[in-house]
């Protein structure tokens, strides 16, 4: 229908209607209103609506107004023709402004206007949702603007679109739902579920929301009769077993996808126990064919549906699961393989450990020897050797000593992780005395402890062979006349942070993880005998307990070794 023949009927409607109106109240139509048509059989009874007429730019602008306008607002047309702000205050205060910028516009502009509001009864304080629809055009012997129009009462429609968006954005979460499943596991299951039980519980409200949920899903939704017979299926089934939902429709359902004869049961039980008991059921996996010959998993879930007292069919769920299938496989086999690879580097593990022990005691046998031999040499026969002679005999016996503690720190190194941890709970304060008492420091060196040390459970052996480590490197390395060394602890996250500080000589940054590896000095051992080892044994008891270490130091300033250990 053309613009002018839309103006036309509109207003050859709101005519007649004014006109009824007026011969009903036994008055004379007024001849300011407008002009009656000719040929308008429509009278406004026939529209679910209220129709106005107003003339812009006279003192009441509301020259007419139908009667369910005034039930909608409680305003009567002496008011509105009357008090310019009557119309106004019908309108919703939130929505005044905005109505009253359109229809400015409108009329400034002579085109038709067309906008939703809300209208409040003053009395009742009911809400409505109308659209205002007007026409304008001008009166060219006073030039004054004339608007007819039509408001239509579409409460409903706004409640039915705000229910359709509460269940859209329900159908959002539940397909954001279903994407976060990939990341969260077995933990997904339940929540999958839970949202398709949810789903069930909606689809059973109304025809609407069913339809909305129906086919937007990503699970095949299949609803069939008590008897099993499919009366009704999403387009997923194409994507999951190949077939068009028409393909399927009024088939029963135990036919499709060529069930084994066990699973075949299991689904038999499934119905029977909801169909007879009314009862949600958990879901059972199956085995099905797809239509191009493929194996295909789903796991299937149901729910009755019940119409007057009495149940009317069946909402099945299938979920393609094969994927999850071919990964639970694939673990399975990786599992496997880790399992074996675990038994045979275990093997490897012990054998290494046993060669680490054999090799140790034949590498020591001769080293004993070495040094008994040079210490019979220089007690028999050291006044005949002279003093160099003796020199060279106490340099092989240290050197032969030497070795034979740099084997056993390699084979106690070599043992870390091999022995299983023997964990209880450790007083650390007791534990560092006993660590300090062993170490026997010289009265020059001063030991001494800020905040007071945790009690842990840990491994006590372990945890005594990182503090002796650290203390005594800062006693045998201090190089100050009145040495200080401070072990400290702090709370730091769910760590305990401890610290081992000294005030000796220092260690240049370009060492700081030179010093942590095997075998490394940085002091002669002709100077201060050390294996090179105690660092990187403290870095690997450290890092197995699940913290890490690390130091801070400049050269002549002394030195404090940080470890974390969890709390």
């Amino acid at each position: 229908m053309s613009t002018a023949k839309k103006t036309k009927t509109l207003r050859q409607c709101i005519s007649e209607s004014k006109d009824a109106e007026s011969d009903a109240l036994g008055n004379a139509p007024n001849p300011q209103v407008g002009v009656r048509f000719e040929g308008c059989a429509t009278s406004v009874k026939d529209f679910p609506c209220a129709v106005y007429s107003a003339f812009f730019g006279r003192t009441g602008p509301m020259v007419f107004v139908s009667k369910e306008w005034m039930e909608w607002t409680g305003y009567s047309s002496e008011e509105l023709h009357q008090d310019p702000e009557a119309w106004p205050r019908c309108i919703h205060p939130d929505d005044r402004a905005r109505a009253a910028s359109v229809r400015t516009v409108a009329c400034r502009d002579e085109v038709p206007y067309s906008l939703e509001y809300r209208v409040v009864h003053r009395d009742t304080g009911r809400v409505r949702y109308v659209r205002d629809q007007g026409l304008l055009g001008e009166d060219k012997e006073t030039a004054i603007v004339r608007v007819d129009g039509i408001v239509t009462d579409i409460t409903e429609l706004k409640k039915l679109e705000n229910e359709l968006q509460e269940y859209r954005d329900r159908l959002e979460e539940m397909v954001d739902e279903r994407t976060a499943e990939l990341s969260r596991a077995n933990e997904v299951l339940g929540i999958e579920d839970a949202e398709r039980r949810r789903g069930l519980d909606a689809l059973g409200k109304s025809e609407e929301k069913f339809r909305t949920i129906f086919e937007n899903v990503t699970d095949v939704i299949c609803y069939t009769d008590n008897r099993g017979r499919i009366l009704e299926v999403n387009g997923r089934i194409e994507d999951v077993l190949g077939y068009k939902p028409e393909e399927v429709t009024g088939k029963n359902f135990v036919a499709i996808g060529g069930l084994r004869m066990r699973d075949l049961t299991r689904l038999d039980k499934l119905i029977k126990d909801t169909v007879l008991k009314g009862d949600s059921a958990s879901p059972v996996e199956l085995e099905l064919k797809h239509k191009n010959g493929a194996t295909v998993f789903v796991e299937v879930g149901a729910k009755f549906i019940k119409g007057d007292g009495a149940v009317k069919g069946v909402v099945a769920i299938l979920k393609d699961v094969t994927e999850r299938r071919g990964t639970e496989q694939s673990l399975k086999s990786l599992n496997g393989e880790l399992s074996t690879a675990i038994q045979e580097l275990t093997v490897a593990n012990r054998e290494l450990g046993d060669f680490a022990r054999v090799a140790a005691h034949d590498l020591k046998a001769p080293l004993r020897a070495i040094g008994s031999l040079a210490g019979i040499v220089s007690a028999e026969y050291g006044d005949k050797v002279g003093e160099q002679g003796r020199d060279m005999l106490e340099t092989l016996v240290g050197r032969a000593s030497r070795m034979y503690t740099h084997i056993d720190s390699v084979l106690e190194y070599s043992q870390i992780g091999r022995v299983a941890e023997k964990k209880e709970k450790v007083n650390l304060n007791k534990l560092l005395e006993e660590a300090i008492v062993s170490i026997a420091p010289p009265e020059d060196i001063t030991i001494s402890v800020g905040n007071r040390l945790p009690t842990m459970v840990c491994d006590r052996a372990r945890m005594m062979q990182v503090f002796r480590n650290l203390v005594d490197n800062a006693v045998k390395y201090m190089d100050k006349p009145r040495g200080r060394v401070e072990v400290d602890c702090v709370e730091e996250g769910g760590f305990w942070k401890f610290s081992v500080a000294d005030n000796g000589r220092g260690i240049r940054e370009k060492y700081f993880e030179k010093i942590f590896q095997m075998f490394q000095t940085l002091v002669s051992r002709d100077e201060i005998e050390g294996t090179g080892i105690g660092l990187a044994v403290v870095k690997k008891l450290v890092e197995m307990s699940g913290g890490s270490i690390w130091v801070e130091s400049q050269a002549g300033e002394g030195t404090t070794f940080f470890f974390t250990l969890p709390r």
